[in-house]
């Protein structure tokens, strides 16, 4: 099965982002000491969701062939306080 794999940066700093939470449809995840995540999938269309307390949060569809996808850089803003 194809593996869709990606890495959520901060927006300030430009630096990974650790330990947050990417979700898609339904498997769930997080993100590895330097913000980089993968799924292994069947083929098909889902919905990428990716989450943190302090960051604004992210949706994206995607679609998945029988070759692996490599959704690059994520790059997420903070939420203002």
């Amino acid at each position: 099965m194809p593996e869709v794999i990606g890495k959520v940066v901060d927006a300030d700093t430009g630096r990974g982002i650790a330990f947050i939470t990417v979700a898609l449809d339904g498997k769930v995840t997080a993100t590895n000491s330097q913000g980089v995540f993968s799924f292994i999938v069947p083929p098909g269309t889902y919905t990428l969701r990716i989450r943190s307390p302090f960051h604004q949060p992210v949706t994206r569809t995607i679609t998945v062939g029988n070759t692996d996808v490599d959704l690059g850089t994520i790059t997420i803003k903070r939420v203002v306080l």
